[in-house]
């Protein structure tokens, strides 16, 4: 799938915690939002009543609200860097890959889970096409706010979701260290 992503230039992210030169995003002014990107706000209700319609499309529990908001905040940054590089997918494209991937049908088709899988994809897409200093660079004139509760971005403008999924693998303890 060729992925798509646009720039614009907005305000540095900020650090946050002990953890200040690894993660660069900050919690939500307001302890109702879940996520401010560019200056929209997802608010925790918003990401609650999505997570929902997802369970209930998907017929099982398997979305949680840090994973809606993971996809939020990756997605964004996905279309920033995407655009910057000339990246782009159709809708189409995106449905054929998800479904090619053993996606089921029901939730490709459903409007609200369907965007949702499509965005990650795309995000994960545009990440892997784009080098990491590349993408780090654009990831850092975006201006992400997430409550911590749901997770923050890496050095790399990479998203880690919050609470018990925020444990990182060695792998990507391996690739920060890196860095």
């Amino acid at each position: 799938v060729t992925v798509a992503k646009m720039t614009t230039k907005a305000k540095r992210l900020l650090a946050v915690g002990a953890a200040a030169s690894v993660l660069v995003v900050t919690g939500c002014g307001a302890p109702r939002d879940a996520a401010t990107i560019d200056g929209k706000t997802y608010s925790i209700q918003d990401v609650q009543q999505r997570t929902d319609a997802l369970n209930a499309a998907a017929g099982t529990e398997m979305f949680t609200p840090a994973y809606v908001v993971t996809v939020t905040v990756d997605n964004a940054i996905a279309e920033k860097v995407a655009a910057e590089f000339g990246l782009e997918a159709t809708d189409k494209q995106l449905m054929g890959a998800l479904l090619q991937q053993g996606v089921p049908a029901q939730l490709v088709m459903d409007p609200e889970t369907g965007q949702v899988l499509k965005d990650d994809l795309f995000s994960k897409a545009v990440q892997q096409q784009v080098p990491p200093a590349e993408y780090a660079r654009i990831a850092d004139g975006v201006d992400v706010q997430v409550n911590p509760r749901y997770g923050s971005l890496d050095a790399n403008g990479h998203f880690a979701a919050g609470g018990s999924l925020s444990v990182r693998s060695p792998q990507t303890m391996l690739r920060l260290q890196e860095h």
